[in-house]
């Protein structure tokens, strides 16, 4: 007993440390979204406010959720970190319940417990109240909160409803943080990565001294056709630069 009360003891420090939102007791249960519809919140989400969150160290922040064939949701998150480079983890999102599709479970990492995602509130368009809380040893509980939208910025009328939701729900207006959403152009195009192809499809001078290299009209129009084709038919991030 004495181990698990200097365990609990550690957790509570290591929380409080980290600006982690803690508290006695077990979960709340808020109510959420009605007649949730999983498919309309499809896409990304910019992260807006936030309860403190030991696993986010960056800007930036966003998530991109796309709906898989098996009715799951692939969950993309990222971050701008300090030394310039895209942080980034992906998850499988799936309703634990189909009465309640509010109520989701994701999960990161195998052998890992799924993380609660409860959506409050949404209208879909631009924006969303999300909530999530485990409880730890029955003896308190972890809580994460986040107002999110479909842009960088949010109007501040808006913000103050989900601030009344949010202090409905329980959760300590106090200790919530302003996302930084500044300074994110090269966080935009994650989901989409460009690749790039330079292609010659005249003959190069350094080529015409090379008897193994064909010159012939048929060589210069096979040229030309593949630069075509990979213009025409690429996918549409790929970059060709005809010189």
């Amino acid at each position: 007993m004495k181990a698990f009360q200097v365990l609990f003891m550690l957790l509570l420090t290591a929380a409080a440390a980290d600006g982690q939102s803690f508290h006695p007791g077990k979960c709340p249960q808020p109510p959420v979204q009605e007649d949730f519809n999983v498919t309309r919140y499809m896409g990304t989400w910019y992260e807006i406010e936030k309860l403190p969150a030991v696993f986010e160290r960056g800007k930036c922040n966003q998530a991109t959720y796309s709906l898989l064939a098996d009715g799951t949701v692939k969950v993309h998150n990222s971050e701008l970190v300090l030394n310039g480079k895209i942080n980034s983890i992906e998850g499988v999102a799936k309703v634990k319940n189909s009465s309640q599709p509010a109520i989701l479970a994701v999960s990161f990492f195998k052998g890992v417990p799924d993380s609660p995602y409860w959506v409050l509130d949404t209208d879909y368009q631009s924006y969303s109240l999300v909530y999530s809380c485990s409880d730890v040893f029955g003896l308190f509980h972890v809580d994460y909160a986040w107002i999110l939208a479909r842009t960088r910025v949010l109007t501040e009328d808006v913000i103050s409803q989900l601030h009344d939701e949010m202090a409905s729900a329980g959760v300590n207006l106090n200790r919530l943080t302003v996302s930084n959403q500044t300074g994110c152009d090269q966080t935009t195009a994650y989901d989409f990565p460009i690749s790039g192809t330079r292609w010659h499809p005249e003959k190069n001078t350094f080529e015409w001294g090379r008897p193994y290299i064909p010159h012939s009209p048929s060589a210069v129009k096979t040229t030309f056709y593949v630069a075509e084709l990979s213009v025409n038919e690429g996918p549409p991030q790929t970059l060709v630069l005809v010189a």
